[in-house]
Order: structure tokens, then sequence, then C-alpha cells
């Protein structure tokens, strides 16, 4: 477990919960700061030829009233995801 603190993220922290070699890696985030919550995530791999799809999956429920930020939220968070599996794919073509 990792403990992240910066001042214009928030802090947090995650942990590897399972993995399976060649396909997934299961983690749980805690966040601590701007708010309490838990999260699920997941990433998974299917290679086909000489090609690898990876796919990164975010799930958490949200309690009233921190739900009515859940689009603007999923907005933000989709966006991460998309520039972290970019920079995945541009370091593993090195």
């Amino acid at each position: 477990m990792g403990q992240q603190q910066e001042k214009n993220v928030g802090a947090g922290e995650q942990e590897i919960k399972k993995i399976i070699t060649n396909n997934t890696i299961e983690y749980e985030i805690r966040f601590f700061r701007p708010m309490q919550d838990i999260a699920k995530a997941v990433m998974t791999t299917t290679t086909s030829g000489d090609k690898t799809l990876v796919k990164w999956g975010f799930y958490s429920r949200m309690k009233f009233p921190m739900n009515i930020m859940k689009p603007m939220l999923q907005n933000m968070l989709g966006n991460n995801l998309v520039t972290g599996l970019e920079s995945l794919k541009s370091t593993l073509e090195k």
C-alpha cells in the first residue's frame, strides 16, 4: 500500500487485492481527502497475435449528496484513465 498526498489531488492509497498472471489486476482505492470513499478497480489484458488490449475499469457507489457530482467525476476519471492507458502504451512500445 502506498499513500499519496498532493495538495491539488487529495490523499488516498491503493492496494492490489488479486493478480491473475497475464490477465487481471484487481485493486482497491481508498480516498481520504477531499472525501472519504472506497472504490474497486480492475485492469485486464487480452492478447491477440502481437497486440494486447488493455481495459481499465473503476467501480464505486456514491451516497447522496455526493452522487449529484457523479457525472462530473465520471468525466474527470474517464479522462485520467485514458491518459493513463496512453502513457502505458507509450512506455510499453519503447
